[in-house]
Order: structure tokens, then sequence, then C-alpha cells
């Protein structure tokens, strides 16, 4: 079963948002499917997630995403967060029934020069 992460950060789509504004207040929230149809009858049932990369300087690194789960990467939803840092964040969902992945970026543009 295919995995689809579908990301919410201003606007919401699948695969990767690389545009995300750093203003503080721009919420982004990671979602899994099992089909490229954000609907709830298609959230994948059992994944867990990784954070690969982040940025130098962000706290919003893998224990911190585990704490905002409430102590766990298991489940289909990486809950809403508010960037720290100007950068990029790299995650990886992983079916747990057979280990296909899909990997995400979620990366920031700076607010005075509005580029990333």
């Amino acid at each position: 079963m295919a995995v689809h992460i579908h990301v919410s950060a201003g606007t919401s789509a699948f695969g990767s948002r690389v545009n995300v504004s750093f203003d503080n207040a721009t919420t982004v929230t990671l979602v899994a499917y099992s089909a490229a149809s954000a609907i709830v009858g298609n959230l994948l049932p059992s994944c867990t997630w990784t954070v690969l990369d982040h940025p130098v300087g962000s706290s919003q690194n893998s224990a911190f995403f585990q704490a905002l789960k409430g102590g766990t990467l298991d489940g289909h939803t990486i809950p809403s967060w508010v960037p720290d840092a100007e950068g990029t964040w790299l995650f990886r969902c992983t079916n747990n029934a057979d280990s296909t992945v899909d990997e995400v970026v979620v990366g920031t543009r700076n607010l005075r020069t509005n580029i990333r």
C-alpha cells in the first residue's frame, strides 16, 4: 500500500511544500494517506514518522515531534506546528504493513526577502 503525505501550510496538497511563510503564525500539519485523495477513508492505518533533517538552530527535531505526538512518532498525523527557524525539515513516513515510504520537505521562506 503506497504512502502519500498531505502537507497543510497555508495551502494544502500532497508532496513537499518549500514555500512556507516564516512568519511565526503559519502552521504546518502532515497527514499520511494510503491513496492520493485526502479523505478520512484513506488515512494510513499504521505508520511511523522519522525526522531525517531539520534546520540548524531549530529545536524542532525528532524529540520535539515525538513530544508533540504524546511520546511516539506512530500514527497517521504530525499535529500542527509553527516552524521556529528558517530552513528545511525532511520527514519520512513508513507504512508499518509493507515498509513502503514517502518523504516530504517542508521549507520556510525568508520573511524579509520572501525567498528560500
